[in-house]
């Protein structure tokens, strides 16, 4: 049936057999062998000492991407390759691509300033650190622009109107808060409206409603830590802290990571 121009699947179902079946018999009539001879492939396009030029080039460039690479290789071999290929070596390697981690910007000032501020602190106790209130303020902006979310949708769904979110592109709504916190107690969240937080507002709606009261409150030993903000350190802010007799705690610059209200 074969010799006649029969298809295997035809002659399967003729003997009641597996397709499989026939191939067999097939191949054993035509190579005189049962298994199937293992392939060789295709042939890799790089060679192991381009491999490792590969993983080194990406270890030194660490913000490199992959058509750098690719062209760092052609350069330094002459050997073409894809960008897939790249990706596929680095891979072999262990080395995938990340989005890198995001730090302050500290300069050796800033670095000195942070360790002084350590060893001073350093053998603080509890009742050291109770009387210290930390605060801060932060802006948390309210329009759908972090593309974080996710919606649940079928294909073909991806315009239904319950599948689509909002954006302005020129800018959504924001509200910024204000809150201090303590080893024990914490201060009321103010919300800072209309406009934004200049240093009179500062000493008027915080100052003097929030952390006046709460200094009488602690007593002689209050401290208050606010960062070095343009608006923290106006003329009338200073004037209001010494008027009042409110000390302000000594505090390096950049160092937003040594403030406890930061992870709050």
């Amino acid at each position: 049936m074969l010799q006649a121009g029969c298809d295997q699947c035809q002659v399967a179902t003729t003997f009641n057999v597996s397709e499989s079946h026939i191939q067999k018999w097939n191949r054993f009539q035509t190579l005189g062998r049962v298994s199937r001879r293992y392939g060789g492939g295709r042939q890799r396009v790089t060679m192991l000492h381009q491999d490792r030029f590969l993983v080194i080039q990406a270890r030194r460039h660490r913000f490199g991407n992959v058509t750098t690479l690719r062209n760092d290789l052609q350069n330094a071999s002459g050997t073409r390759v894809s960008t897939q290929t790249v990706r596929n070596r680095l891979h072999d390697a262990g080395l995938r691509a990340h989005r890198p981690a995001i730090r302050v910007l500290l300069t050796r000032r800033h670095i000195q300033e942070r360790l002084d501020f350590a060893h001073l602190h350093l053998h603080w106790t509890i009742a050291d650190r109770e009387p210290v209130l930390f605060t801060d303020e932060f802006r948390f902006c309210i329009d759908f622009t972090d593309r974080r979310a996710r919606v649940w949708r079928l294909p073909k769904e991806r315009f239904h109107p319950d599948n689509v979110a909002e954006h302005d592109r020129y800018g959504g709504g924001s509200i910024m808060v204000w809150a201090g916190i303590s080893l024990r107690q914490r201060t009321e969240l103010h919300v800072i409206n209309n406009g934004t937080l200049t240093a009179q507002r500062y000493r008027d709606e915080i100052l003097a409603v929030h952390v006046r009261p709460y200094a009488g409150a602690i007593g002689p030993d209050f401290l208050l830590m606010d960062d070095d903000a343009t608006t923290h350190r106006a003329c009338i802010v200073q004037e209001y802290l010494q008027r009042e007799t409110i000390e302000r705690m000594d505090w390096p610059a950049r160092s937003p990571d040594l403030n406890p209200i930061e992870h709050v």
